[in-house]
């Protein structure tokens, strides 16, 4: 038995709660309870045993009591934010809220490890965004759903947001996380009728009215961007070589044509020559496919108004997207284009129609026939054939305007050298992910500051150092590629001696 009575956002602590229910697991009776009361609640996943079987039988007690009372655990507080409410760990003695006492300087850094992973099944969620709620600065979890994030010490009293596609957001205090390792579960969310107006709209509809809210939806000023940036290559799921890079990045406004430009800040690149050999191999213009698959910018075939009619597009899904909702749409190609036959799922705002996400690829029968536009060849002997090129693009909310969030790319080859009997499996994947955001001290680069992103990136000359990286913030290498890293630099280290 349940019940709730309406109330206001600062008041949803003190107000009673009728609630009744046995032998269920702990982590079912907060679902219940916030179904009920229509907030979610975030958490560490090492703060509550979720397994733990209970009973309850409260009528008209406080929510928060109902809560003491279930958690048994007098160390815990809770703190409402947005359409949360936060169970975090009181008077922690390795919390970072220690950190914020002991530095006082604004300019120092802490550094938050954590790991983000579904509460269901303990799966780790990939690209997951992390963020300060409400700032500028912000990360995304890497394949194993890990992340380091480097924060102000200001911005210690703020909270940490985190956020994936089909899920529930997570917000906790920043202040409240541990100087450890953080496990961050994220719900699964199912979209109730309550939510959303039960009517049938047409795809195609829908984007139009997406690409012509551009103007009101995305920046319409000149922004600088610090961009974390990484390309691969794997042979036979060995790593090869690794380029990486600290990037500003000139953001023109979306309203206009004017071209983006990139300013180098740090880089650095590891080559094992060992595995490479003689049949190296370049990804062709990582950086310029990075500034190229911004799609609201450069608008891309699927959503272009002149070439809507090549595709089909399909009502998949409504999923959580962030705190709202989003239409998933799928597309596919009417029949075979040469360069731009892509199929894939576009993410619009249901209250915005803005486009906050994509995620597609060039069709296999297409992608076969475009080696020459993806890749470098070294020596003539090779014969390279693109099996699959996948991406995907993400923006994220800004003083109410989207930015470019994060651009990824992950290319697959068949590598075939006339002196070998089997070809070699390659793997290229670049990353470009938007940390910082800078709306007010925005000046255009001087000529010679501007890189070319025509070239090849991997040809940049830096070594591995493992506190390269000081108050930047990257994407986290999982544990092969963070090993691949200190092999390759030792490796290296060999064939200087």
């Amino acid at each position: 038995m349940i019940s709730f009575t309406g109330i206001s956002q600062d008041q949803v602590l003190e107000k009673p709660v009728t609630y009744k229910t046995k032998d269920i697991e702990l982590y079912d009776a907060l679902n219940e309870l916030s179904e009920m009361v229509g907030y979610t609640f975030s958490y560490n996943a090492d703060l509550i045993p979720a397994n733990k079987t209970i009973k309850a039988n409260f009528k008209n007690k406080e929510l928060q009591l109902v809560l003491d009372n279930l958690l048994n655990d007098t160390t815990l507080s809770y703190q409402v934010v947005e359409k949360q409410i936060v169970i975090y760990k009181k008077n922690k003695l390795n919390n970072l809220a220690a950190l914020h006492k002991e530095f006082k300087d604004s300019t120092y850094q802490i550094t938050i490890n954590g790991k983000v992973i579904d509460q269901i099944t303990e799966e780790p969620l990939a690209y997951a965004n992390v963020s300060i709620l409400g700032k500028s600065i912000g990360t995304v979890t890497n394949e194993d759903g890990e992340f380091i994030f480097k924060v102000p010490v200001q911005y210690l009293p703020s909270n940490l947001a985190i956020s994936f596609v089909g899920y529930k957001n997570a917000i906790i205090p920043i202040s409240e996380l541990s100087s450890n390792t953080n496990i961050i579960y994220l719900k699964q969310s199912t979209i109730s009728l309550q939510e959303v107006v039960i009517r049938y709209v047409e795809p195609k509809s829908l984007i139009k009215e997406a690409v012509e809210k551009i103007p009101e939806n995305y920046s319409t000023q000149d922004n600088i961007y610090t961009v974390f940036y990484r390309e691969i290559i794997q042979r036979n799921d060995d790593y090869a070589a690794v380029s990486e890079a600290v990037l500003n990045v000139f953001k023109s406004p979306y309203t206009n044509y004017h071209n983006d430009h990139i300013r180098l800040l740090k880089s650095r690149k590891n080559i094992d020559y060992s595995i490479m050999d003689s049949i190296f191999f370049k990804l062709k213009g990582g950086l310029r496919a990075s500034l190229y698959l911004d799609i609201i910018k450069n608008s891309i075939s699927f959503i272009d108004l002149d070439k809507l009619y090549l595709y089909e597009y399909k009502m998949a899904n409504i999923v959580k997207f962030d705190n709202g909702t989003a239409y998933e749409i799928e597309f596919e190609p009417l029949f075979f284009l040469k360069d731009e036959s892509f199929r894939g799922n576009i993410y619009i705002d249901t209250e915005t129609s803005a486009i906050k996400a994509v995620e597609f690829e060039i069709e296999p029968s297409a992608v076969s026939k475009m080696s020459q536009e993806l890749v470098v060849k070294k020596n003539w002997r090779l014969k390279v054939k693109p099996v699959s090129a996948k991406y995907e693009v993400s923006y994220r909310l800004l003083d109410g305007v989207l930015h470019l969030n994060l651009v990824r790319g992950e290319l697959d080859f068949k590598v075939n050298n006339r002196k070998r009997l089997f070809a070699d499996d390659y793997k290229t994947i670049f990353e470009f992910a938007v940390n910082d955001i800078d709306t007010t001290n925005v000046d255009k680069f001087n000529r010679k500051e501007i890189i070319n992103t025509e070239k090849v990136f991997i040809d940049q000359e830096n070594e591995y150092d493992a506190a390269f990286w000081g108050e930047y913030n990257f994407i986290k290498p999982n544990e092969p590629l963070e090993e691949a890293l200190v092999r390759i630099a030792k490796n290296l280290d060999k064939l200087g001696n």
